[in-house]
């Protein structure tokens, strides 16, 4: 499947929900790209920009099929998902590295050993853990 990055020029609906095998609804779309591409694509939202934001530059995977092309969003972080969007790698390293350093505040907190300060050293820990993340 190549993988392709292209803005997404119009989105509608392709049809009535169905039930994946896990009994999620699904819902399919008709996608089109800035590139051409035209291709079929379905999410677990109704709303479809959250995972195809019209004006929005999105990496994806496209499948040829006999039935046309079958589209695949790629996320820079697969924990991403749509639900959060997809803002590039400084973005995703942003969120990431701030939800690390809470989770650590957390762990300390919980352990006895951080009485206060806790947003402060949250930030400080963020912006450490975002820079790394950055420049590796």
């Amino acid at each position: 499947m190549p993988l392709r990055t292209n803005k997404v020029k119009q989105v509608q609906s392709a049809g009535n929900p169905w039930k994946s095998k896990y009994g999620d609804d699904m819902y399919p779309w008709e996608v089109e790209m800035e590139g051409g591409d035209v291709g079929t694509a379905n999410t677990k939202d109704a709303d479809p920009s959250k995972a195809w934001p019209v004006g929005g530059e999105v990496t994806y995977n496209v499948e040829e099929t006999d039935k046309g092309n079958k589209f695949q969003r790629v996320y820079d972080n697969p924990a991403q998902g749509p639900k959060s969007g997809s803002s590039g790698s400084k973005g995703s390293n942003a969120s990431f590295a701030l939800s690390y350093a809470k989770d650590l505040g957390v762990a300390y907190v919980a352990a006895g050993k951080l009485d206060g300060g806790l947003p402060e050293n949250i930030k400080k820990t963020a912006s450490g853990f975002k820079k790394w993340l950055d420049e590796n």
